[in-house]
């Protein structure tokens, strides 16, 4: 599994990101490597860190942990659907982040946690 991030009008794989004063938005995205044919989702909580690195400062920080469950039904469907998706939208009222399962054509990339290897959304 990889991260990749949208670069304009195409995912950038494993890429560096500069970020100044001003920030950095972006959708995220968790790939299988292509031919990854084994890789089972279970459902339950899954921590993602945010590492960077400071000029001047030798070692990589922590910058955000990001907390999200995949649930049940979530994990099934990637594990047994090609054009299966999960988008985690972030819910400022309940403070985490609400998965919402959806199915797009494929358009011959690889699988996404995010769904980012399927068509838009109806609502993008």
């Amino acid at each position: 599994m990889y991260w990749a991030h949208e670069g304009g009008e195409n995912l950038e794989a494993g890429s560096g990101l500069f970020i100044g004063p001003e920030g950095y938005v972006d959708n995220h995205h968790f790939m299988l490597t292509e031919g990854s044919t084994t890789y089972q989702f279970k459902p339950g909580r899954y921590e993602i860190e945010v590492f960077g690195s400071i000029l001047g400062i030798r070692s990589p920080i922590i910058l955000h942990r990001i907390l999200f469950d995949l649930s049940d039904e979530g994990a099934q469907n990637l594990n047994n659907a090609q054009d299966a998706a999960v988008l985690y939208l972030w819910n400022p009222d309940s403070q985490n982040y609400l998965a919402k399962l959806d199915r797009r054509p494929s358009q011959g990339r690889s699988r996404s946690v995010s769904g980012s290897g399927r068509g838009r959304f109806e609502w993008e």
